[in-house]
C-alpha cells in the first residue's frame, strides 16, 4: 500500500494574504468635504456642529463612539474573524458599520433642542437634518499607519 501526499499551498497562501490585510491600515470615519451651500462644505458644517463653534454643540461622531464603548472593540474582533475566514476586509465591514451608526445617531435628534425660530425656518425640529447633505457626507476610508 502506498500513500501520496500532495502539498497545495494555495489555500495557505490565501489565508496568509488575509492575515496580512487584517494587520494593515486603520479606519477613519468622518465627513467628506462635499459642497453644502452657505459658503461651506459638509466637513466644515460637521466640524462647526461637532465642537459647537458658534452654534450649540451637537456631537454626532464623538457621542456615537462614547455610546458604543466596548462594542467597537467587539465588532472589530468579529469583523476580523470574518475577514480571516474569507469575508470582506475588516476595515470595510467596520467602516460601513460606523457610518451607519453615526448616521443613525444624527437622526436621533441630538440635544440641545433647536430654537423656535430655527424650527419655524426648517419646518421641523430635527437638529442637523435639513438637506441630508451632512448625513450623506459621513464616510470612511482606510489609511496606512
Amino acid at each position: 500500500m502506498s500513500v501520496a501526499i500532495r502539498d497545495d499551498r494555495r489555500a495557505y497562501d490565501a489565508f496568509l494574504e488575509r492575515v496580512k490585510s487584517v494587520r494593515s491600515g486603520a479606519v477613519e470615519v468622518g465627513v467628506a468635504p462635499v459642497p453644502h451651500g452657505r459658503g461651506k462644505n459638509a466637513a466644515e458644517i460637521g466640524l462647526i456642529h461637532e465642537y459647537g463653534l458658534g452654534v450649540p454643540q451637537r456631537s454626532f461622531l464623538r457621542s456615537w463612539v462614547d455610546r458604543q464603548g466596548k462594542r467597537i472593540g467587539i465588532m472589530i474582533k468579529n469583523f476580523t474573524r470574518e475577514a480571516l475566514m474569507g469575508g470582506k476586509p475588516w476595515q470595510e465591514a467596520f467602516g460601513e458599520y460606523a457610518v451607519c451608526g453615526v448616521r443613525q445617531n444624527i437622526r436621533t435628534n441630538l440635544p440641545p433642542p433647536l430654537a423656535e425660530e430655527t424650527i419655524e425656518r426648517k419646518g421641523h425640529d430635527l437638529a442637523l437634518v435639513d438637506t441630508e447633505i451632512l448625513i450623506k457626507a459621513i464616510t470612511w476610508e482606510v489609511v496606512e499607519k
